[in-house]
C-alpha cells in the first residue's frame, strides 16, 4: 500500500516491560507509562525505560512503526528528518532534532507485512538550549512526519 502525500504524524506512546524486581539509586519501582493506537495496518509505540528520573540520568526512548496487515505499507518523508521525540511542560521544552542536520531530499521507508521500523535517541532532561530542566512532569511526544497521518494519547516522564 502506498501512501500519495506526506503528512505530520505526531505519536505519542510509551512502553516498557514492567517492573523491575530489584531497584537501586535512581531506579523506581513504577510501570513505565504505556500507550499504543493502531491506525489501519500501522500501530505505533513509543518507549522510555522507565517512567521515572532522578537528576543527571537520562530517558531512552524508542518509538517502533509495525506493520499489522498483509501488504507492505510504504512512509514517505520530504527529508532524512524521519522520527522526533518532543518533551513539553505546559509548552515544549526539548527536541530530539533541535541542532540535527538531516538530509534535504526524499526518503522513504517500506514496511513489510508483520515488521516493524524502529528509532531510538535519549533525553538527558535538558532543554533545547542544554540547560536542565526543572524537576516535574513532563508530557513526551513521538513524531513520525511521514504518510499516512497517526497519533497516539501522551506519555508522562517525570524527573524527581
Amino acid at each position: 500500500m502506498r501512501y500519495p502525500q506526506p503528512l505530520g504524524v505526531i505519536l505519542t506512546v510509551a512502553v516498557l516491560a514492567g517492573c523491575q524486581a530489584a531497584t537501586g539509586p535512581g531506579e523506581s519501582t513504577a510501570t513505565a507509562p504505556s500507550v499504543s493506537q493502531q491506525q489501519g495496518d500501522l500501530r505505533l509505540t513509543l518507549s522510555a525505560d522507565r517512567a521515572e528520573y532522578d537528576a543527571g540520568e537520562s530517558a531512552v526512548l524508542t518509538l517502533m512503526v509495525a506493520n499489522t496487515g498483509s501488504a507492505p505499507i510504504t512512509l514517505q518523508f520530504t527529508s532524512g528528518y524521519q522520527f522526533d521525540f518532543v518533551a513539553a511542560q505546559a509548552k515544549d521544552v526539548w527536541r530530539y532534532s533541535s541542532g540535527r542536520i538531516y538530509t534535504q531530499a526524499l526518503t522513504s521507508i517500506t514496511v513489510a507485512p508483520g515488521a516493524s521500523v524502529t528509532r531510538s535517541g535519549t533525553w538527558d532532561f535538558t532543554d533545547d538550549a542544554g540547560t536542565p530542566v526543572p524537576s516535574g512532569a513532563y508530557d513526551l511526544r513521538g513524531v513520525v512526519p511521514a504518510s499516512p497521518s497517526l497519533g497516539v494519547g501522551s506519555v508522562r516522564l517525570t524527573l524527581r
